[in-house]
């Protein structure tokens, strides 16, 4: 069972924060698969997902990057972490080429990743949090969307896939910045899914000035080259007994990752220590 949100009381004598808000941050980025539908009355092409690219991460390149959630904590701000969420898609693009009088279609055909541990064979993903101490910004948080879903500034707050000055190339050879936080610096699991009953699972604080950030590291699988799981079976094997993402697989055989998500659920409010106490700026608890 997932532990509850405790809400700190301002009038709790025995606590040492004050003004503290729930704050659910989640990703929000352009997603391509919105352009010309629309995602809300504000008419913007939005959605909770950043996209992957979809082109197979060279062997010996650099992971894409992707910053999936992000919140600026600002001097004497503090942020008690309470929990995450996670969620991939993986899925392909089938296509008609159409006629001289009849246009070409696509329709996408996705899953959720379900199976905490599942991964292609040749692709996967991996999980960071981290805290980026000394880093200050004008808003406490973000809610803007980078467009087009992708961005130059590595320690920033919007949800983007993170580039150098050339377009493609991964900022910092793909790897995450900051410190790691609480054991969680790089985990490789759906360990924390995306659903609002299993959020309120993590309890420990960062100090301000500095970006708390969750990111995702992908290796693009490559369709062209991986081991296809058809040939391999048994006649007559009883394909139930597979895990519902070989099932996809064996269906759609061309599948790649295609978007991922996350999001952290915290308690955001203003650091006001009693008198006599140290007011440390950015002490965390490091993983």
């Amino acid at each position: 069972m997932s532990a509850p949100v405790r809400s700190i009381s301002p009038t709790d004598p025995n606590d040492t924060d004050r003004d503290r808000s729930l704050l659910d941050q989640a990703s929000a980025c352009k997603d391509t698969d919105r352009d010309g539908v629309g995602s809300s009355p504000l008419n913007d092409a939005t959605s909770s997902r950043v996209m992957v690219l979809l082109d197979p991460t060279p062997v010996g390149k650099p992971r894409q990057l992707l910053r999936l959630a992000a919140i600026a904590v600002p001097p004497y701000g503090s942020c008690r972490v309470r929990g995450l969420r996670q969620a991939v898609g993986i899925g392909t693009v089938l296509a008609d080429r159409g006629s001289e009088t009849v246009p070409p279609t696509q329709y996408v055909v996705e899953i959720d990743q379900t199976s905490p541990f599942w991964a292609f064979q040749d692709g996967n993903i991996s999980w960071h949090l981290r805290f980026i101490h000394g880093v200050t910004m004008n808003a406490t948080y973000n809610i803007g969307v980078s467009t087009p879903g992708r961005s130059l500034n590595y320690t920033g707050t919007d949800s983007s896939r993170l580039i150098t000055n050339d377009g493609s190339t991964p900022a910092a050879r793909g790897y995450p910045p900051g410190k790691p936080l609480g054991g969680l610096g790089t985990f490789r699991d759906i360990r924390y899914p995306w659903g609002f009953g299993q959020v309120a699972t993590l309890d420990f604080e960062v100090h301000g000035p500095g970006v708390l950030g969750l990111y995702a590291s992908v290796k693009q699988t490559d369709p062209a080259t991986r081991q296809k799981l058809g040939p391999l079976l048994p006649p007559g094997t009883n394909t139930s007994v597979l895990s519902r993402e070989d099932q996809f697989l064996l269906a759609f055989p061309d599948a790649v990752y295609r978007h991922v998500s996350g999001a952290i659920l915290c308690e955001f409010g203003t650091l006001t220590r009693r008198p006599g106490a140290n007011p440390t700026q950015g002490e965390t608890p490091c993983g």
